[in-house]
């Protein structure tokens, strides 16, 4: 690991969200919290190792905590949907245009505002994959898929006969692999039991197949 300490920098923060744009080789942030919400979008760039506060024009998301973000390679935008304060709120980031639009699906999910819910977009099914393992409520691991360009939600209603353990994880971590068309997700907590997984997992979302 190398502080690459940059001159200038987002104010100290958590509970923010971020999503690496290649089109644009820039690593985009967005909200998260302190002592008061920020509602700031910033860009990074690696090769000058600098931040850009983007200030970008109204309508933007609200400032929020436990959202998530993706970037989509077919239209080059950033993803975010969920987050504390527009809960079932999906919105795109474009970087080339600095402009945040709130895409407005008819259908939406819902209950993922806590932030126990993921957000990677599979290139190969070129679909937005919101994966939520947290079941304190319900009796199997919820799974939406998001078409950017026909601006669809769907749930797959499908229950995979494996999936990671479903008593209440919370907070895993997860990442999609291109190179093998699968999304990796390790660990999380078991907030019935008082547990924290060390497990590895991965899914293929065609097949809708968990192995551990």
């Amino acid at each position: 690991w190398t502080n690459m300490n940059p001159p200038t920098h987002p104010s100290a923060r958590r509970y923010h969200a971020m999503a690496y744009d290649s089109a644009h080789d820039k690593v985009i942030l967005f909200s998260g919290r302190a002592s008061s919400i920020y509602e700031d979008t910033w860009a990074y760039d690696y090769t000058t190792n600098n931040w850009t506060n983007m200030n970008p024009p109204i309508p933007k998301p609200p400032g929020t905590i436990y959202h998530r973000m993706c970037f989509e390679t077919t239209t080059n935008k950033v993803v975010m949907y969920g987050g504390d304060s527009a809960p079932t709120e999906t919105w795109t980031y474009d970087y080339a245009t600095n402009n945040w639009t709130e895409t407005k699906p008819s259908t939406k999910p819902q209950g993922m505002s806590d932030g126990m819910h993921q957000l990677m977009y599979d290139d190969f099914n070129d679909k937005i994959i919101a994966i939520d393992l947290y079941s304190y409520y319900i009796s199997y691991a919820r799974i939406w898929n998001y078409d950017l360009q026909a601006n669809i939600w769907e749930k797959d209603d499908v229950v995979p006969s494996l999936f990671p353990s479903n008593n209440g994880r919370v907070s895993p971590a997860m990442a999609y692999d291109s190179a093998k068309n699968r999304t990796i997700m390790f660990g999380g907590y078991d907030s019935s039991s008082n547990v924290y997984s060390s497990d590895t997992w991965k899914y293929d979302y065609g097949k809708n197949v968990w192995t551990e």
